[in-house]
C-alpha cells in the first residue's frame, strides 16, 4: 500500500492495533462513525471506504501474533477490483444504448489498455467507482429518456448519489451530465409537450432525492472540511 491507500487502510478500515509488552497485536474496535464521518482531511472517499470496510470484516480475521498481519491488502482492494471490472461492462452497455454497439468491443479493449483503468482499477481508493459509475450513469439515462420509468431515474439517483459520495470531485462531471440530460430532454423533436414535462419532473426528482442522501450523510463532513480549508 502506498501514501493514501495506507492511511484509508489504516485510520478508516482497520482496527485500531498496538502491541503489548510482548510484542502481541492488540486490537481495538474502530468506531464506524470514523469510517462515515472522519473528513479532516479530503482523503476518506467515504462510499469506497464503507463498501472496503464491511468486506475487510466480514472475510478477514487477524491474529495476535508479532508477525501476523493486521490489515489484508487483498480485501481493501476486493470492491474496487470488481468495480473496474464491471465498468468494463457498463462501457459496453452505454454503447449499445447510445446506439453504438458496433464499436463496443473495440472501445471496451482500448479502455481496459488505458493507464488509467490499469492504475485505478486496483487502486485502494475511491477512483475505480468512479470509473464504473461514470458509463453507468451515461446506460441509465439513455433508459431514462428513452422509457420515461421511475425505476430508471431513481436508479441514477442512487448511483449518482454514490459517486458523489465515493468521491466528492466527480460533481463537475455530475454538473456537465445533467445539464446536458437537460437539454436532451427540451430538444428532443419526439416528446409532446406534456411527456416533456412528465420526463423533466422526474429528471428533477431524482435529483432531489441524490441531494437528501448527500445532504443526510455527508452533513456531519461539512464543518471538518472547512477547517481544513481555512488552515
Amino acid at each position: 500500500l502506498w501514501g493514501d491507500e495506507e492511511y484509508t487502510g489504516r485510520q478508516l478500515i482497520a482496527d485500531e492495533v498496538e502491541r503489548d509488552a510482548v510484542g502481541h497485536l492488540v486490537f481495538q474496535k474502530r468506531s464506524w462513525l470514523t469510517t462515515f464521518w472522519s473528513f479532516r482531511k479530503p482523503t476518506n472517499h467515504i462510499g469506497y471506504t464503507v463498501v472496503a470496510r464491511a468486506v475487510h470484516e466480514t472475510f478477514f480475521r487477524p491474529g495476535a501474533g508479532p508477525t501476523d498481519p493486521w490489515l489484508s491488502e487483498t480485501l481493501i482492494r476486493l470492491p474496487v477490483f470488481l468495480a473496474g471490472l464491471l465498468s468494463i461492462l457498463a462501457l459496453v452497455w452505454a454503447c449499445r444504448v447510445w446506439g453504438l454497439g458496433n464499436g463496443a468491443v473495440f472501445l471496451a479493449f482500448a479502455y481496459v489498455m488505458h493507464p488509467w483503468f490499469v492504475r485505478f482499477g486496483v487502486d485502494a481508493r475511491g477512483y475505480g467507482f468512479v470509473l464504473f459509475y461514470i458509463p453507468l450513469l451515461f446506460a441509465l439515462l439513455g433508459r431514462a429518456l428513452r422509457t420515461g420509468r421511475w425505476r430508471w431515474w431513481m436508479a441514477i439517483s442512487l448511483a449518482q448519489f454514490h459517486l458523489f459520495w465515493t468521491y466528492f470531485g466527480a460533481v463537475y462531471f455530475l454538473v456537465t451530465f445533467h445539464l446536458a440530460a437537460l437539454v436532451l430532454i427540451l430538444i428532443e423533436r419526439d416528446r409532446s409537450k406534456e411527456d416533456r414535462w412528465v420526463v423533466a419532473t422526474r429528471w428533477a426528482v431524482a435529483n432531489v432525492v441524490s441531494a437528501m442522501l448527500v445532504v443526510a450523510l455527508m452533513a456531519p463532513c461539512l464543518p471538518q472540511f472547512l477547517d481544513l480549508l481555512a488552515h
